[in-house]
């Protein structure tokens, strides 16, 4: 079975790996892993940066492949633009494209567009528990990375 495996590390000031070498860890066992989009984690690892296009580009030396994904597509609230590495997986269409902006309603009305745009969704939303909702992985979105993880191989 495949990887899949993140953590938050403040040191990267989004996301990193659970390895000291993600991309290698993940092209040796195959799997895939999940970091905010503009992550530094790509260009520490001499990752190839994917385009905001649709689809999955060749990456690196170990053959991976790296995609943008939005996870507003598979159910959070915003937008969340993500990257993906997969190595030694099969590669599915995804729901590819940028979203359309999202604005809470209420924050129109009171801020107006240009304050509504600016603060987004998550600013009118989740009290003490915007962090968690801003972090969190939508169902829909875990279930395709595990369905993605469970296809790796180990090439000979």
């Amino acid at each position: 079975m495949g990887a899949h495996a993140s953590h938050t590390n403040s040191s990267w000031g989004t996301m990193a790996a659970s390895s000291p070498l993600p991309s290698l860890r993940c092209a040796l066992g195959g799997g895939v892993l999940e970091h905010p989009a503009d992550s530094h984690a790509w260009a520490a690892y001499s990752i190839s940066r994917p385009s905001r296009d649709p689809g999955w580009r060749p990456c690196d030396s170990h053959g991976g492949y790296t995609c943008y994904v939005e996870q507003g597509h598979y159910g959070h609230i915003s937008r969340k633009p993500t990257w993906l590495y997969a190595c030694k997986t099969d590669l599915p269409e995804l729901r590819w494209g940028r979203l359309p902006q999202r604005l809470h309603p209420i924050a129109l009305e009171r801020y107006g567009y240009e304050k509504a745009r600016r603060i987004g969704m998550m600013a009118m939303i989740g009290g003490k528990d915007k962090t968690r909702i801003r972090n969190a992985t939508p169902i829909e979105f875990r279930d395709l990375l595990i369905s993605i993880a469970e296809t790796a191989y180990c090439a000979p």
